[in-house]
């Protein structure tokens, strides 16, 4: 079964909704996956929603995704992106987790890119063992102009990790810099 949900002032969605039910069978599994959008134009969704409910399992597994460009499609002033997901098990009480953003793959950090100049990512990971979280903070260039090539990176890094069993902490902070400047044929 689907379902569309939104408000239509001057022709433009100022929120909207579609989403998908379906049950599988055999479990039954019952999926829920949908998109959400406010304030967007066309067909642009900022979110992105998966649910997976499997009583035969006992799990309960969540995704929420978020994506937003500003202006609309180029994101040439700020481009965010970054996941929240959330699990749990009623037949194993020690499996759960939730995260937002995930430490690796780099790509499955929460991330924003601001003026495509500076770089942001992060990340916040809870389990039974502890927390995780971390975030990096940097730009880079590396262009050629004419018989220039000009390299220019800088950025920090933090890190920091809690465990439960037993108490432990551990942390570091990284500072990185590097110029460049080279003249070579063209």
């Amino acid at each position: 079964a689907g379902l569309t949900v939104g408000t239509l002032p001057d022709i433009k969605f100022l929120a909207k909704a579609k989403a998908v039910f379906a049950i599988l069978i055999p479990g039954p599994v019952l999926l829920i996956e949908g998109h959400a959008g406010i304030v967007s134009l066309g067909d642009n969704y900022i979110f992105r929603v998966l649910a997976v409910i499997d009583p035969g399992s006992g799990t309960f597994l969540m995704n929420i995704s978020a994506t937003y460009n500003y202006p609309n499609d180029s994101g040439d002033l700020l481009n965010a992106q970054g996941a929240v997901e959330a699990f749990f098990s009623t037949a194993d009480p020690d499996d759960w987790h939730i995260y937002l953003g995930e430490e690796s793959p780099d790509s499955k950090r929460i991330r924003a890119q601001i003026l495509s100049f500076f770089t942001a990512k992060t990340y916040l990971m809870i389990d039974k063992n502890g927390l995780k979280m971390g975030v990096w903070i940097g730009y880079s260039l590396n262009e050629k102009y004419g018989i220039l090539k000009v390299v220019l990176n800088a950025w920090i890094d933090g890190k920091l990790q809690l465990s439960t069993m037993p108490f432990q902490a551990a942390g570091s902070l990284t500072l990185y810099g590097n110029a460049e400047l080279s003249a070579g044929p063209v």
